[in-house]
């Protein structure tokens, strides 16, 4: 009989997967993709729809690459305290509250880039009517 390695035996190999798993890869994915997604279509709509002389601006205009960074650093951070958080589970709580903070950043940063949007929209439309007359 073939006997199971001991690492496929231990108690926190499931929980340890799926926190990399959800947490590491599909919450990291679908954050990063907003963050890339939200401004690509602002830009695409402003320049497809343009007929302002001023240039479409830059997709890093709408979300700046500082204002992604301290999140994913807090993800990374929750990342690590959820894996820290099952040896010593008084960590449970501040490894949510890192979590929803860094979500809650992200909640921030996309309404900002659709702010902008707008700003430069109404812009190019106040440039075409300014043309116009």
């Amino acid at each position: 009989m073939i006997s199971k390695p001991a690492l496929v035996e231990a108690p926190l190999l499931s929980p340890c997967i799926g926190i990399l798993c959800l947490v590491g890869v599909f919450v990291s994915a679908i954050n990063g993709m907003l963050y890339k997604i939200v401004p690509f279509i602002a830009w695409l709509k402003l320049s497809y729809r343009s007929s302002s002389p001023i240039a479409t601006p830059s997709i890093n205009v709408f979300i700046r690459e500082r204002a992604m960074i301290k999140p994913m650093r807090l993800h990374f951070l929750a990342m690590a305290l959820l894996l820290a958080s099952l040896v010593f589970p008084l960590l449970v709580r501040p490894a949510g509250i890192v979590f929803a903070a860094s979500c809650a950043w992200l909640g921030t940063n996309l309404p900002g880039a659709c702010r902008v949007y707008v700003n430069l929209k109404n812009q190019n439309r106040a440039d075409a009517a300014d043309r116009g007359s």
